[in-house]
């Protein structure tokens, strides 16, 4: 048996290793904690949010610069919580752009404290940069997000534009500040369809993404391969395991 977290990293593996049989993988997604990451009673504020390492996959530039077309027309701030290897970049781009007043950076935040953050936000940004290399990834903010109860706001292709649809909490932009503005701007102006999304989002990550319910499917995967002789009709992989 392999484990994947997400189908296109399978797909990928069986396409560039030919002996591996597809039937012997199994998707086993990161997942979120759904105890500790839950929509909280907490007044909404004029912001949104992202949560997370700053660093070269995300394309956080397009989202700031984003928020001078927001901010035409909404009082909107954007928190970049975290820190990582373009933070200071992106500080620059902030300033030289004249955005600080609608781009804040709280810096590192104790996780416990992240979920009341989330839940006083409108939206979450999970921006992946639009690489082959990246299709095969879904932030585990996005399914934090979707926990909380708020809609997200992607870039990128593959498994995050599936988990946008599939969920219906998400909407995925191009990667250009006006494409993420466009998006920003109709659900801030639809403030049912935010309320919508999160509650589908919540809903979608309680049946297919606790982390508790992946552990423990994973561990009587792994209890019936050890101690179990094979089924000769189910006898691995994604199959075996739908069968329990």
């Amino acid at each position: 048996m392999i484990c994947v977290t997400t189908e296109e990293l399978g797909q990928d593996i069986v396409k560039t290793y030919k002996n591996i049989d597809k039937n012997k993988l199994r998707i086993t997604p990161n997942g979120v904690d759904i105890d500790l990451f839950y929509p909280m009673e907490t007044p909404k504020k004029n912001q949104i949010i992202y949560a997370g390492n700053i660093g070269h996959a995300q394309d956080l530039e397009d989202v700031i610069l984003a928020m001078k077309k927001v901010n035409e027309h909404f009082d909107l701030k954007f928190l970049i919580v975290g820190d990582g290897d373009i933070k200071r970049d992106l500080e620059k781009v902030a300033r030289d752009n004249n955005l600080m007043d609608f781009v804040e950076f709280p810096g590192l935040i104790s996780r416990e404290k992240i979920p009341k953050m989330y839940s006083e936000s409108l939206m979450g940004v999970a921006p992946l940069k639009k690489l082959k290399t990246l299709e095969y990834a879904v932030p585990t903010k996005a399914y934090e997000y979707m926990a909380c109860g708020i809609p997200f706001v992607g870039c990128g292709e593959g498994e995050i534009r599936k988990l946008a649809e599939r969920s219906g909490c998400g909407m995925i932009a191009e990667n250009s500040p006006d494409a993420i503005a466009d998006i920003i701007l109709y659900l801030l102006n639809n403030p049912e369809k935010q309320i919508e999304m999160g509650k589908k989002g919540r809903d979608f990550v309680e049946k297919y993404y606790s982390r508790k319910q992946i552990a423990s499917d994973l561990k009587s995967v792994l209890e019936c391969i050890e101690f179990e002789k094979p089924n000769p009709i189910m006898s691995d992989g994604i199959n075996y395991a739908r069968s329990q």
